[in-house]
């Protein structure tokens, strides 16, 4: 299952995060962690951090993250990716 062309999950963390919960949860869906993907351009550190729940006490086991890259070049890529 990839979260992928629905917008920057980084934007959203709070409803990305919800509908990951619910797609892992035993009780509802019961996917496991591993066979689900966000698909984001993680400007940042932090919004790596914030998707995966890092620094959580509580934070659900994370999925797995497809960083989309755009360009090698950090430069560039700062240039493409706003």
């Amino acid at each position: 299952l990839v979260f992928m062309g629905m917008g920057e999950p980084a934007d959203n963390v709070p409803a990305v995060r919800g509908a990951l919960a619910a797609l892992t949860d035993r009780r509802r869906f019961g996917f496991s962690p591993r066979a689900v993907t966000v698909s984001t351009v993680a400007p940042t550190a932090a919004a790596f951090g914030a998707l995966l729940g890092i620094g959580e006490e509580e934070a659900p086991p994370p999925p797995a993250l497809a960083w989309s890259l755009h360009a090698a070049d950090a430069s560039l890529r700062r240039r493409l990716v706003p």
